[in-house]
């Protein structure tokens, strides 16, 4: 419990040994693993993620952008199929509203997508109603798009009480960790960059 690994999320995964209430996971753009976000090679990696999780947990919250590529956007609809293959159905779906700026590369909001195979317990968070949330991204060290420990914090305290365990698959800079000890929840995390991970611990030690 409240240990984050720096090692890929299929590792950490054998080691649970007690079921998360909720997955909160960020999977990471195509670019970051050296793939076109149209590429066969993403698509099976989402796919691998999504059947993983469906393994871990019976609730997960997904948070993830639409990327252009090739004139196109490769939508986030596979992940709700991959998702209702295995028994799970979308629960809620909020937007993260990043910026009113234009990128020809990137849309500027996020989905935050709620998927469920059992009547979770949700308790009424005033702050978790309304169906857009708008916020910059946090930025560590030039790591971009990290989640703001706000809205971790809105997700968390909708769908768990507190002790209840939280898995992040992509820990990134340690927002989730953060999120859970300022709300009196556990953690487990995985993150397989070493730098992103050190920069994690650090937070996790300057604010702790």
């Amino acid at each position: 419990m409240n240990e984050i690994y720096n090692e890929d999320y299929r590792k950490t995964i054998t080691r649970i040994e007690k079921i998360p209430n909720l997955i909160i996971a960020g999977p990471p753009d195509a670019d970051e693993l050296d793939m076109k976000a149209d590429s066969e090679d993403y698509f099976n990696f989402i796919k691998d993620f999504c059947n993983n999780m469906t393994k871990v947990s019976d609730t997960v919250c997904v948070i993830i952008t639409d990327r252009k590529s090739n004139g196109i956007i490769p939508k986030h609809s596979n992940i709700i199929q991959h998702f209702k293959e295995n028994g799970y159905r979308v629960l809620a779906h909020k937007i993260w509203l990043k910026s009113l700026s234009i990128n020809l590369f990137r849309l500027t909001y996020s989905h935050i997508m709620i998927f469920t195979r059992v009547k979770p317990k949700q308790n009424k968070v005033k702050e978790y109603m309304p169906d857009v949330w708008e916020s910059k991204y946090e930025n560590h060290r030039g790591f971009k798009n990290g989640f703001p420990i706000e809205f971790i914090s809105r997700i968390i305290n909708t769908f768990t009480n507190e002790g209840d365990l939280v898995y992040d698959p992509f820990m990134g800079t340690g927002s989730t960790a953060l999120a859970c000890l300022k709300n009196k929840r556990k953690y487990i995390g995985s993150e397989l960059s070493k730098q992103i991970y050190d920069i994690s611990m650090e937070r996790l030690s300057n604010d702790t």
